[in-house]
């Protein structure tokens, strides 16, 4: 699952900030300034925690990352 919040965990210094969510326990976050290396470093996570289970990904841009997971989930 894949949506977006301000969520006040991830920072206001950084304009792009993801976090996955696995059991309702936030198991990895990751926030910069370079939008393709924090999304590239998310999705990275993301591929991982879903080999164990469903995740939630909150962040500032979700819809790019929802249909990159989309795709090469199927």
């Amino acid at each position: 699952m894949v949506g977006q919040t301000s969520n006040a965990a991830m920072t206001e210094s950084a304009p792009y900030a993801y976090e996955i969510e696995q059991d309702g326990v936030v198991v990895a976050s990751v926030s910069g300034p370079d939008h393709d290396q924090v999304r590239s470093e998310i999705l990275r996570y993301a591929r991982q925690y879903m080999q164990r289970g469903p995740i939630t990904i909150w962040g500032t841009d979700t819809k790019s990352l929802f249909n990159i997971l989309s795709h090469r989930s199927g």
